[in-house]
């Protein structure tokens, strides 16, 4: 997934899929492998967290940090 400020990729930014963690690198990217299809709270530094659904497959995520 990419975490965003603004219109900008956003870097060292903590990251949770439920309670699976990753930081975005330089370009804002992040990676969290090995996740279940299902419902999950993902949340993106200290902004409050949005639910998403995780299927099959590769799944592409974005989120806004504030």
């Amino acid at each position: 997934g990419t975490v965003f400020r603004g219109n900008q990729p956003a870097a060292g930014v903590a990251v949770a899929l439920g309670d699976i963690g990753a930081v975005s690198d330089g370009s804002g990217r992040f990676v969290i492998r090995n996740v279940r299809p299902g419902v999950y709270m993902l949340k993106c530094g200290k902004a409050a967290p949005v639910q998403v659904q995780i299927r099959d497959g590769l799944n592409q995520l974005s989120c806004q940090a504030q």
